[in-house]
């Protein structure tokens, strides 16, 4: 068997197992399958179909990259570990991952906003009027941080992106005395 390169007729062995093939388009030494068309179609020669991506190491790439004007934008596999991730991009060079799933299962989204914030320092008795902030992020996971110190102890709590948030306040108080808690936003 004989195909022609571009250039020359180059020889194949009987089976036909060119280095590269380009089907409306033109392999390379990346790309050695390249297809350009309106749709590619794998079908099942049976019962069902499997389309498999390896990878050699733990640290190498099994993925498929989505592209917009040849940058990738979203991409899910296995890039760099065995976690499956599915990230995205605005640029094609930073890329944030929006979820996850361990080899055991567990997913995270470590960009869902969620944090737990915390007052540590046992009892705490505070003013007629006075302002209390936070001392301790014990879940933090999209971007949440503590900000500039409050005249009652503890930090602001800074949320990443403006968005409704579901908010639970915890208080324990003495039933002897009066008492009010509100949450202050900006």
């Amino acid at each position: 068997m004989k195909i022609h390169d571009g250039g020359a007729w180059a020889a194949y062995d009987a089976i036909g197992t060119p280095t590269s093939l380009g089907i409306n388009t033109t392999a390379d030494s990346t790309n050695r399958l390249a297809v350009s068309a309106a749709a590619t179609l794998l079908t099942h020669d049976g019962n069902g179909h499997q389309v498999k991506v390896n990878k050699v190491a733990a640290g190498d790439t099994a993925s498929l990259l989505f592209q917009s004007g040849w940058s990738g934008r979203a991409e899910m596999g296995l890039t760099g570990s065995n976690d499956f991730p599915v990230k995205v991009s605005r640029d094609g060079s930073v890329w944030t991952a929006a979820l996850s799933i361990t080899g055991q299962g567990q997913v995270r989204m470590p960009q869902r906003p969620l944090v737990r914030a915390t007052r540590d320092g046992g009892v705490l008795t505070p003013s007629s009027g006075s302002q209390t902030g936070f001392s301790t992020l014990s879940i933090n996971q999209g971007g949440f941080s503590l900000g500039a110190a409050v005249a009652g102890g503890g930090n602001r709590l800074i949320v990443p992106a403006t968005a409704p948030y579901f908010v639970c306040l915890g208080v324990e108080a003495n039933p002897a005395g009066a008492f009010s808690v509100a949450v202050k936003v900006n």
